[in-house]
This record gives C-alpha cells, sequence and structure tokens, in this order.
C-alpha cells in the first residue's frame, strides 16, 4: 500500500499492485506534512494545523488525535519519529 498526505488536507491509500484509490479520508484541518508508520497496522500523520493524528491501516479510523504544536509562519507539525 501506498500512503499519500496531501495539501488539500487528505490522506489517500493507494493499492500498488492494481494502482487503485482504496480509501481517502480528511486527515487533518491543513496540509498534511507529515507520515510515519508504527508498525504494520498504525499510520501517524501531522499537519500545518499543528496536529498529530493516530490512524488504524485496518479500518482508516481515527485512533487518536494530538495538538502538538501551534502555528509559526503557517507551518505545523513538520517530522515525526516514532521509538
Amino acid at each position: 500500500m501506498l500512503i499519500a498526505g496531501t495539501e488539500d488536507y487528505k490522506l489517500r491509500f493507494i493499492d500498488v499492485n492494481s494502482n487503485k484509490l482504496i480509501k481517502t479520508v480528511v486527515g487533518h484541518a491543513d496540509s498534511v506534512s507529515c507520515l510515519q508508520m508504527q508498525g504494520q497496522n498504525l499510520l501517524m500523520s501531522g499537519g500545518h494545523d499543528g496536529s498529530v493524528r493516530t490512524w488504524d491501516l485496518r479500518t482508516f479510523q481515527l485512533l487518536n488525535d494530538m495538538s502538538c504544536h501551534r502555528r509559526k509562519y503557517d507551518e505545523g507539525t513538520l517530522a515525526i519519529s516514532c521509538i
């Protein structure tokens, strides 16, 4: 699966074998700026709205929403690293 975070606030999930769009969800209130896989079934996304969100890739549901940063110069969360 290919996952794209886009400037139109959406996360797009694409099957690379068939080149078909699986699912599109509104990921953030502003542009999606970074993505990080956490294991096989969790995705973390960061956006210019300053939030970091955790998604279940099996159901494409939002699990957690954290407002981690305040906006500065029209930028929010720029990178995510999971340990």
